[in-house]
């Protein structure tokens, strides 16, 4: 009986300091962030730059001409200046000056905007989402993931690391430049760029006019619907794959080429290999011509079809 007691007691005491030293370390981490809100008068379809180093942002569309913050900052956070100037609203974490500052440096913000603003993100060690804004944007990251919905007007993504998944509408036309993070894109038209050193990079667009894509390793696979009438998509790659379907054979004249990759076509003529030296090419008209679509690799694959 007595050892029975005596192990429900150690049991007890054992969970009880498991809770006090899980309190204790709380406590720190509690007294490391403070609440923060702020509100500024902006123009209904002015700018709107955001400025931040870590932690998260999500920024979403309202139909109020301000500019409304709200969220949790960490102890090594200096302040928010929330500022406007004519036409553009500019949201700003900031850092105290010198590198022996330590504590959470971590903003998480919720922005709310005018619905026709533009944005001018710039972040480093921090994920975006947006949501509901109509405007031009151009998002930057370092670090952070980039994802959410976009409409209405240019977009332009640029990032290092973080993987990029967005939704556009109403005739986005898109510029988006990686270098290791991974990019899942729709919705997009008209004009379409994509640069990315070792991403992997996945597309669904609708008709283009002109699209420029490029890749050192990472593959790239793009989904599209009508190339106009005097369309053009380039596409080059060293080692990535390239993918490109059609929503039905354009009227182009395509030329593919690949130093040591295989090519492959679901329509019109097969490629064939090079006279002289290594390599396979494939030429033709497509329909009536007047588009063009050029695709190049050194040891990439190219796959080129059309239809469902």
């Amino acid at each position: 009986m007595s050892t029975h007691i005596n192990a429900n007691a150690a049991t007890r005491l054992a969970a009880w300091a498991a809770a006090a030293a899980l309190a204790a370390l709380s406590l720190p981490a509690l007294a490391a962030t403070r609440n923060f809100s702020a509100q500024k008068s902006a123009d209904p379809a002015g700018t709107v730059e955001i400025v931040n180093v870590e932690g998260a942002i999500e920024v979403s569309g309202w139909d109020q001409p301000t500019v409304d913050v709200t969220g949790t900052i960490g102890d090594r956070v200096e302040r928010v200046d929330v500022t406007s100037s004519a036409n553009r609203t500019t949201v700003r974490v900031v850092l105290p000056n010198g590198s022996s500052w330590t504590g959470n440096s971590e903003a998480h913000l919720k922005i709310r905007v005018p619905q026709k603003s533009s944005l001018d993100v710039s972040l480093v060690s921090a994920d975006l989402r947006v949501s509901g804004v109509s405007g031009n944007q151009h998002l930057k990251t370092v670090s952070g993931e980039i994802e959410g919905d976009v409409g209405g007007g240019e977009l332009q993504v640029d990032t290092v690391s973080g993987d990029v998944h967005l939704t556009a509408h109403n005739g986005h036309s898109a510029q988006i430049k990686t270098v290791s993070g991974d990019v899942i894109v729709s919705g997009t038209d008209g004009e379409f760029t994509l640069h990315t050193v070792s991403g992997d990079a996945t597309a669904t667009l609708g008709d283009l006019k002109r699209a420029n894509l490029e890749t050192v390793s990472g593959d790239i696979s793009v989904t599209a619907g009508a190339l106009t009438t005097d369309g053009q998509l380039d596409a080059d790659s060293v080692s990535g794959d390239l993918q490109v379907r059609f929503s039905a054979a354009p009227d182009a004249d395509i030329d593919v080429q690949s130093f040591s990759g295989d090519i492959r076509n679901c329509f019109g003529p097969k490629a064939v290999e090079q006279q002289y030296g290594p390599g396979s090419r494939l030429n033709f008209r497509s329909g009536k011509g007047g588009g063009r679509v050029h695709i190049d690799t050194k040891s990439g694959d190219v796959g080129l079809c059309a239809g469902k």
